[in-house]
């Protein structure tokens, strides 16, 4: 619908809502990476590895139509290469209030060996796909969901040898 930039706003077509953007601000839509300054702006590829919070749903459709847009800086600031990060949907409840279902998050694949208690990787575990918070039990990990409703996976002895970790959460939208 449209807006102004400084300005008072316009009505939303249903007539119900006006948008008014501070003066000096700049909006502008992109649908492909060639409308962008490549100096300043890097496009991440949304997977539509959908990522269970919830049960295990391991669906691993690419979907690079589906880009999200970052200015360059941002990864700088954090010491993150472009390259090494993946944005991906994620499908279930069991990490609210810190995840929705639907949400997307961008994980550094980067980020696999040197585990920080307490931070929410995407894991792959015995065969299922998971967004969890790791936390380090005496001989193993936890899967801790982080909605009371939903339990947690314990992974112990032998079964570590069954998870991957596949990224560390670096940045969500919902």
């Amino acid at each position: 619908f449209p807006v102004t930039i400084g300005g008072t706003g316009h009505k939303h077509p249903s007539g119900d809502q006006t948008v008014a953007i501070p003066a000096g601000a700049s909006i502008g839509v992109h649908d492909s990476p060639a409308d962008l300054d490549k100096e300043a702006y890097v496009w991440i590829d949304r997977y539509d590895l959908r990522l269970s919070a919830g049960n295990g749903n391991a669906d691993w459709i690419i979907n690079e139509k589906d880009p999200i847009s970052f200015r360059r800086s941002w990864f700088s600031q954090r010491r993150l290469s472009p390259d090494m990060c993946k944005a991906l949907y994620v499908r279930g409840r069991s990490m609210e209030p810190k995840l929705d279902d639907w949400d997307t998050v961008l994980i550094n694949t980067a980020d696999t060996h040197d585990l920080v208690d307490g931070e929410i990787y995407a894991v792959a575990y015995n065969g299922a796909l998971y967004i969890k918070t790791l936390e380090r039990t005496g001989n193993g990990i936890r899967l801790k969901s982080e909605n009371p409703a939903f339990d947690s996976v314990e992974i112990q002895g032998d079964e570590m040898k069954k998870l991957t970790i596949l990224g560390r959460k670096v940045w969500r939208a919902g």
